[in-house]
């Protein structure tokens, strides 16, 4: 899975925001509103990857159980493919 909109991520008054940027600026108007998890989530799915994959890359950085971590990703990628982003 993969993102379908080139994102980039920044940080405004403490808040971190995606907004599409590119020629995917002029498909899609949709800017998210992220916590630091979700950002690095997206950062991860600007390539092809599994839901697995993403799990270990964010379990060697936080310590919460997999089963957690998964279920927020699995979670997460859920409401990004609901909202067309994910393909």
């Amino acid at each position: 899975m993969k993102l379908k909109y080139e994102y980039e991520t920044i940080e405004i008054d403490n808040e971190i925001v995606a907004v599409p940027v590119g020629e995917s600026a002029s498909k899609t108007k949709m800017m998210l509103r992220l916590n630091k998890s979700a950002a690095e989530v997206l950062e991860l799915l600007k390539e092809d990857t599994t839901i697995d994959s993403i799990v270990e890359q964010l379990k060697s950085k936080y310590d919460t159980p997999a089963d957690k971590i998964k279920a927020f990703v699995e979670e997460y990628i859920q409401e990004l493919i609901n909202k067309g982003i994910v393909a």
